[in-house]
């Protein structure tokens, strides 16, 4: 644990001093989304024998926001109902990757949803809080992002996915002294494809985690 809390210190001082420079080639910019999208999809859980918290961060195609790079994402809670957004991906001006996350309409059951659905939902079914953005930095393939929950500013998440982890570590309701919190770990079962149609026109992706 001591290690872990050093890691996320030393990389919080590289943050404050990392500038960013954006990429000048379209299909490089999409390489890049496209290298965090298939670090981060896949199957995870708590480590746990009887699992309280899963979550899947699947690769979709929403029709309604092509040719943006999408991610399904489903939370489970035990006991509380499924939380489940559409994540939409983008690269902002000044270089960081930036994820709008969008609610739509679904059955709340614990089955799961058809993926399909994207497909056909219009872009009037999504809604989202205003100014609600993740914000990610990328050093080397380690990402660190902070995850708000919007319409809640009390909760709020910081995470970090990187291929060495094995899954990602988040801290809740993150404080100024990460020193004083400890970290959850999500172990990833299953690694998830990226879909064929987001590899058009890619000339330079290259699999993280290969």
């Amino acid at each position: 644990m001591h290690f872990v809390n050093c890691l996320i210190i030393v990389l919080l001082l590289a943050l404050s001093q990392l500038s960013l420079e954006s990429p000048n080639d379209e299909g490089d910019n999409r390489a890049r989304l496209l290298r965090f999208v298939s670090l981060i999809a896949g199957f995870y859980y708590d480590g746990k024998e009887n699992p309280l918290l899963t979550k899947t961060v699947l690769p979709v195609q929403a029709n309604a926001f092509y040719p943006s790079l999408t991610m399904y994402l489903e939370d489970n809670e035990r006991p509380k109902p499924p939380f489940r957004q559409l994540l939409v991906l983008r690269e902002r001006p000044d270089g960081y990757i930036a994820i709008t996350p969008y609610f739509f309409p679904y059955d709340n059951n614990d089955t799961g949803i058809d993926v399909s659905i994207f497909q056909k939902l219009q872009r009037s079914d999504y809604w989202t809080y205003p100014k609600c953005e993740l914000v990610i930095t990328e050093i080397e393939d380690i990402y660190m992002f902070n995850w708000p929950f919007c319409g809640d500013i009390k909760t709020n998440f910081m995470a970090i996915a990187a291929c060495d982890l094995k899954g990602y570590l988040t801290y809740k309701n993150l404080e100024p002294n990460i020193t004083t919190i400890f970290p959850v770990l999500l172990y990833k079962t299953e690694r998830l494809p990226l879909l064929p149609s987001m590899l058009e026109g890619v000339q330079h992706f290259e699999d993280p985690c290969a």
